[in-house]
């Protein structure tokens, strides 16, 4: 895939979050990452998904991978602080 691709998929992953539509938005994110396995905001959006569906332990893991990638991500360590 290319760039453009990573980012409609990124895109449609955030869009289907905001509807509310948790699990089909943790599909598009997995195939984000899929693809560019570095793709911190991509975690940390996942991690948001995991967080709406109450499961907190996936929500933190993947918040600090976020985090891991890029240790520059603020919006990562003020949603690890939430």
């Amino acid at each position: 895939l290319i760039a453009q691709d990573v980012l409609d998929l990124l895109n449609t992953a955030d869009s289907l979050l905001a509807e509310g539509k948790i699990t089909e938005s943790i599909q598009y994110y997995e195939k984000v990452i899929k693809t560019e396995p570095k793709h911190f905001i991509a975690y940390n959006n996942m991690a948001i998904a995991w967080l709406r569906a109450k499961d907190y332990e996936q929500g933190i893991v993947l918040l600090k991978k976020s985090v891991e990638i890029n240790p520059e991500y603020q919006k990562g360590f003020e949603n690890l602080a939430d």
